[in-house]
């Protein structure tokens, strides 16, 4: 959870602060009223996304969000390496499109993991200061890979990987859970369950 939570607000920290600054001193070679429009896109793709996924969690599985989630981020992040150096108007859509559905998972996976375990004292705090550490450490990478030798479309190879290794990182997460899951099934005996199953009603 500690890593997954610090690679998601990791991807937020890599490209909003940097989106600006890849439209100026880009390959497009934006002007500042152009890129300050890829700031606006991110955010308000974030705030739709915020908005709609209040819906779409009525809907829809946690779970189910995440996935979707994930699989959009990558193919934003993709979208965004094969054209954010040639296209403005392809930069505004990806950036957009990512913005929209890395809003959905800090809410998506605390929903998730509520469910469970119970999430109270120190548990709780651990999304934020995963946030937190994620939000400090991503920044200065940026900046640097930016300024290095591998120039200013490295921004979007660095989002693209961490997006995959977020779902790496799910992955492990949700076999993990399904294995605990599965041994406490098995190791719980019949009459336990059974109890159990008595104080719910």
């Amino acid at each position: 959870v500690f890593f997954y939570y610090f690679v998601t607000c990791g991807i937020e920290r890599i490209y909003q602060p940097m989106a600006s600054t890849f439209g100026l001193c880009g390959p497009l070679d934006l002007s500042p009223s152009q890129a300050v429009a890829t700031d606006s896109f991110y955010n308000g793709g974030f705030m739709c996304g915020r908005l709609a996924s209040a819906v779409v969690a009525s809907l829809l599985l946690p779970r189910t969000m995440i996935i979707i989630s994930l699989i959009n981020c990558i193919l934003a992040a993709v979208l965004l390496c094969t054209v954010a150096g040639t296209s403005m108007y392809g930069l505004y859509i990806g950036t957009a499109w990512i913005g929209f559905f890395v809003s959905w998972q800090f809410g998506a996976c605390f929903s998730w993991v509520a469910a469970k375990v119970n999430i109270t004292g120190n548990l709780s705090s651990l999304f934020f200061v995963s946030c937190g550490f994620g939000s400090l450490a991503t920044p200065p990478l940026a900046g640097y890979i930016f300024t290095s030798s591998l120039g200013a479309m490295s921004i979007m190879y660095l989002t693209l990987i961490f997006c995959i290794l977020e779902c790496i990182l799910f992955l492990c997460m949700y076999l993990l859970a399904r294995s605990l899951f599965q041994c406490e099934q098995v190791s719980t005996p019949p009459t336990e369950k059974f109890d159990c199953l008595l104080e719910k009603q």
